[in-house]
């Protein structure tokens, strides 16, 4: 579902599909896909958020003392399966969505530095077994695949733009 969902779509396209796509196979009532907004990781914005039953607005968020600061500073698969809100306590909107489970992986260049962070939270427990992590790798190397394709596409297009101006 989630391949068909995504396979043939690029660009600003591509992270609305994922997130949906995944919140729906996955079962879960939010997905958040969001890129680093500088190179110290202090903060994330949002390319793409589920929210309960369609796309959210998108936002930026600080980690500081959130489940994605762990996700993105270990680098590494990020699972909290039950009682999220005790553990994170002074993160309102945890409390305010009735969150109770969050998984995340990092999304990291080819340099293997974060860029980014692609996290599922349900209002219910979520226990993440070896096909939920396999596919959540896979996408978030997707993801990460499809952010340094913009990147990519972006600073092309400001190199034209400067070369333009030189001519």
């Amino acid at each position: 579902m989630i391949v068909a969902g995504t396979a043939s779509v690029t660009g600003d396209n591509f992270f609305p599909a994922l997130v949906q796509n995944l919140a729906k196979a996955l079962d879960v009532s939010y997905v958040v896909l969001s890129e680093r907004v500088d190179n110290s990781l202090q903060s994330l914005r949002t390319l793409a958020l589920w929210f309960v039953d369609n796309l959210a607005d998108k936002i930026e968020y600080h980690l500081v003392g959130t489940p994605c600061k762990v996700a993105v500073e270990e680098k590494l698969l990020c699972s909290y399966p039950d009682n999220l809100q005790e553990l994170f306590p002074t993160v309102a909107l945890l409390q305010h969505i009735n969150a109770q489970s969050y998984v995340a992986v990092p999304l990291l260049d080819l340099n293997q530095q974060v860029i980014g962070n692609l996290c599922i939270i349900d209002v219910k427990s979520f226990h993440t077994d070896e096909r939920t992590k396999a596919l959540l790798s896979v996408f978030a190397a997707r993801a990460s695949a499809e952010l340094q394709r913009k990147s990519a596409e972006e600073e092309k297009r400001h190199a034209y733009q400067d070369l333009e101006f030189r001519v």
